[in-house]
């Protein structure tokens, strides 16, 4: 009992996690940027709004210079003809909690494997809908002082339109590229591409996590790189455990998560 009200205490607790990622070909303007990403919302009953305006508080507390949504917002129902439906009722409302993020250079999303299985355009249309740009295989430059860097979002992996291929191209090859993707395991996939930093989520670090052994359950895609800073070939990539819950409403030695990451030169 006490183990389990120790879950649910945990769940509700997010935590902020402060990452610097250093690279030589970081432009010098760009050093210091900050980025907060915020994934895995899963706007859902187990959390209560309070919690995601809390949330939103804390990512505006930190003054960050751009605002990384990195999939996920909406959660699949167990029936899958109720899927659209559970798209339609929570998709608005997780926006809407959104809208209160700023940000100098803007927020932006990219979209998860729930939000595919439940309706991909009603989510995407409710993000959009609050001014939050959803980028689909797309790039934003982003400047400072005369220098770029480019945020290059790609589609969820479970999607029909997972191409980073087409976001990476779309962006100069000798700029820093800052990638949005859902599923960490596709690290592999666009560190070939010659990206310099990934942001992922998607396997909440396992939710709960057993001392010494690690996440007993992870999902496909996220089984690979499902916890925090690795390198990939010569790319940086960050898994983020979430700020949402899926399944059970615990996690167990797996915080939900705001991160902040710092650009570094060097």
């Amino acid at each position: 009992m006490v183990l389990g009200g120790y879950s649910a205490w945990e769940a509700h607790r997010p935590v902020i996690e402060r990452i610097e990622i250093r690279l030589r070909k970081l432009p010098s303007a760009f050093d210091g940027y900050t980025i907060a990403q915020l994934t895995d919302i899963h706007y859902n009953e187990y959390l209560h709004e309070s919690y995601y305006r809390h949330v939103v508080e804390r990512v505006n507390d930190l003054h960050p210079d751009l605002i990384a949504l990195t999939g996920d917002l909406v959660t699949t129902p167990l029936v899958h003809y109720e899927r659209a439906g559970v798209a339609r009722a929570t998709a608005p409302p997780c926006a809407e909690a959104l809208s209160g993020l700023r940000a100098r250079d803007g927020v932006f999303a990219v979209l998860g494997n729930h939000d595919h299985y439940c309706s991909a355009p009603i989510v995407a249309a409710a993000l959009r809908a609050k001014n939050i740009p959803v980028l689909v295989n797309e790039v934003r430059p982003i400047a400072r002082g005369g220098a770029r860097i480019w945020l290059c979002g790609v589609d969820s992996w479970f999607g029909k339109s997972y191409r980073p291929k087409v976001a990476l191209n779309a962006a100069p090859a000798e700029e820093y590229r800052v990638v949005m993707l859902h599923e960490p395991d596709c690290a592999d996939d666009v560190a070939q591409l010659g990206a310099d930093f990934m942001m992922a989520g998607h396997s909440h670090g396992g939710q709960v996590r057993i001392p010494l052994l690690g996440a007993p359950v992870l999902p496909s895609k996220g089984r690979k790189y499902p916890i925090g800073l690795r390198t990939v070939n010569a790319m940086q990539l960050y898994t983020s455990r979430g700020i949402g819950l899926i399944h059970l409403p615990i996690r167990f030695d797996c915080p939900p998560e705001i991160t902040l990451y710092t650009l570094r030169r060097g």
